[in-house]
């Protein structure tokens, strides 16, 4: 079990790695080419395609998922049922996207958006059919395929970004540079999955679609509210302070507070499978159990200390990325890096609880984030502007965690223990206390950030949180990596 969990984790997590990495390629130096005014249109534009995209593509993965993994002698009739239902939602929500964009740039006061808003709508289609044979990939726990799909994406967007970029085309190029890439991850997840049609054609047994509908409708709705509450800060920024440069100094914080958020949501692709199964077969009550601590354990052991040396470096972090520019950003950053560590935290609780069959108890909870997200944005950024919509986001982040945390502990008895969070704690409040008193400047923040890992990882071990049985499962993971010839 615990190699099982590990090895896809890390598979794709790597994915996430190479997303980490190649997204902030294009936003570091589309942010230093296009400048704060162009560049927090795009980040407008591509926030705006990232809610659009979750109505077609979390919904789908997850419930395709949950049914392959727990019928895997079905996976082509399961396929077909998800393939009539994404062409009809994909249709009409293209029909949607490309007529309303004149109200959405109404509400965004700015009309020059109208033209980026329909040519985003291009993308449904594509996402729809790309979010069926990731799904399915998912649930047969094919992890390093499902990996090389999205590391195949991830290169192809930011060479086709830059080269489009770098001909002229701006905004357009950058947006299309996404459009591109997503073609071509389509057509190699559908590559890898063409001799399992033909393995399973044999089998005749039906599968009804009204259960892709039933489970995948609020996970929809569940991903549409989540992305708007990550979202609404910065769409909240452009309609009351106005000023374009604002969203591009907004953008920036927001893009660097989800490096860690990026990285750890790989590991809800993994949970989320073996979470299903293990709930869906009566007496596995202890095996979820030990999935729930472990991955809440680890993930607590990476996710904090970032968090805590982020926001401790954030004038250096943006000086060194975004060039001195983008400074107003560094308030905003050191408060919005905790909100988007507590709405990770949310994400991987609710993983939890809807892979146990009860995604409607997920919805709800975000839906009373997203309520709770608009009074704060509305009270707050016109009172504090930039700052303001960091912190109505990290409030909202950690009453969602509350909220997930205490559901997951009373119906699974299962969180990590008071002790390990606090030695975590301590630890990072350590280096972060290190860090706002010793600063350092340049590309020798780097190797300032390897140092403060280091140490952070000594105090863990002297504080007897680094157990052998860690160290086991690290070597276990890398044991069981693909080893090169």
């Amino acid at each position: 079990m615990k190699k099982i969990l590990a090895k896809g984790t890390v598979y794709l997590m790597s994915a996430q790695l190479v997303f980490l990495i190649s997204s902030y390629a294009v936003h570091f130096g589309l942010g230093r080419y296009l400048g704060p005014e162009l560049y927090g249109t795009f980040g407008i534009i591509l926030s705006l395609l990232t809610i659009c995209r979750v109505l077609v593509e979390p919904g789908t993965v997850r419930a395709i998922s949950k049914y392959t993994a727990e019928r895997k002698e079905l996976t082509v009739r399961i396929k077909s049922q998800a393939m009539k239902i994404q062409i009809i939602l994909a249709l009409v929500i293209f029909l949607f996207l490309f007529t309303s964009a004149p109200l959405v740039a109404n509400l965004l006061k700015d009309s020059t958006l109208i033209p980026y808003i329909r040519f985003i709508a291009f993308f449904i289609p594509i996402s729809s059919l790309y979010a069926i044979y990731f799904g399915l990939l998912n649930g047969i726990r094919a992890f390093g395929k499902q990996a090389s799909v999205s590391i195949i994406y991830h290169l192809v967007k930011v060479l086709v970004v830059f080269a489009l970029v770098y001909l002229g085309f701006k905004v357009y190029g950058a947006i299309g540079g996404y459009l591109i890439a997503s073609v071509v991850s389509l057509i190699m997840a559908r590559h890898y999955w063409i001799s399992r049609d033909r393995e399973d054609s044999r089998i005749t047994d039906n599968f009804e679609m009204s259960k892709i509908i039933k489970f995948a409708a609020p996970i929809i709705l569940f991903s549409l509210a989540f992305n708007l509450v990550i979202s609404l800060d910065l769409f909240f920024v452009k309609a009351i302070l106005g000023e374009k440069a604002q969203a591009g100094f907004y953008t920036s914080a927001a893009a660097l507070s989800k490096v860690p958020y990026f990285i750890f949501l790989a590991l809800g692709d993994t949970l989320f499978p073996s979470i299903a199964k293990s709930t869906s077969n009566k007496g596995n009550e202890e095996l979820t159990r030990k999935y729930i601590n472990q991955s809440l354990r680890y993930t607590l052991i990476f996710l904090i200390p970032c968090s805590f040396i982020i926001s401790a470096t954030s004038q250096d972090l943006i000086s060194l990325v975004y060039t001195e520019a983008y400074l107003a950003a560094v308030a905003p950053l050191s408060i919005l890096i905790f909100g988007l560590t507590f709405l990770c935290l949310f994400i991987i609780l609710t993983t939890v609880i809807t892979a146990s069959g009860k995604p409607k108890i997920s919805l709800v909870m975000v839906l009373v984030l997203l309520v709770i997200n608009i009074l704060l944005n509305t009270t707050f950024v016109p009172i504090y502007g930039l700052s303001g919509a960091a912190l109505a986001t990290t409030i909202t982040g950690f009453s969602g965690l509350l909220m997930s945390g205490i559901y997951v502990y009373r119906r699974f008895h299962a969180l990590t223990s008071l002790l390990s969070l606090f030695r975590i704690v301590a630890a990072s409040s350590i280096i972060y206390l290190i860090a706002r008193n010793f600063s350092v400047s340049g590309v020798s923040l780097l190797c300032y950030y390897v140092g403060l890992i280091l140490i952070y990882f000594a105090l863990l071990f002297i504080f007897r949180e680094i157990r052998e049985e860690d160290i086991q499962v690290a070597r276990n993971i890398l044991s069981g990596l693909p080893k090169s010839n």
